[in-house]
């Protein structure tokens, strides 16, 4: 058939082919995805836990203040501090570790929303900011500490889809 094509028609071809325009898809190599993502997966739990540990450091020094609306906020308003974006992530995350190969569209389109309302909440929420910018000299660094490890599963997660 490509004898029939004019060179017009024939450069026409071959600009897509090259481009890989117009070519199935390639898929994901479970070896490359499951490397990367059991680094990220790493990444977030490490991340995770260092915010959990720097919450667990402000609520001390708000429940050893004395004044009882700082115990109360150390005692009822830090745990929800990331909404229940970061529970949903997480159970996201597990999902994926399950299949212990490439995930489906489904479940990676999953874990992005997750991934992405969690970064929105954390990079908007008055509450986050007051947190992480706290007058008690309490280091906490949410924003900063998941954002990092929210990069690595997306850049994981990229590869499911490749």
């Amino acid at each position: 058939m490509a004898d029939m094509l004019t060179p017009e028609q024939k450069s026409f071809v071959e600009t897509f082919l090259m481009s890989g325009v117009g070519n199935a898809p390639e898929e994901s190599d479970p070896k490359q995805f499951l490397a990367a993502w059991s680094k990220a997966r790493e990444a977030w739990q490490d991340a995770s836990e260092t915010v959990d540990g720097q919450i667990s450091n402000l609520q001390s020094v708000l429940k050893g203040s004395g004044d009882p609306d700082l115990e109360r906020i150390a005692e009822f308003g830090l745990n929800a501090v990331t909404g229940n974006h970061r529970v949903r992530l997480m159970a996201a995350v597990m999902d994926i570790d399950r299949v212990k190969g490439v995930p489906s569209k489904d479940m990676v389109t999953n874990a992005t929303k997750q991934i992405g309302a969690l970064e929105k909440h954390i990079s908007s929420d008055a509450v986050v900011k007051a947190v992480d910018n706290n007058p008690f000299k309490v280091d906490v660094s949410i924003v900063k500490t998941l954002t990092g490890a929210t990069a690595e599963l997306k850049g994981a997660l990229r590869q499911a889809v490749a």
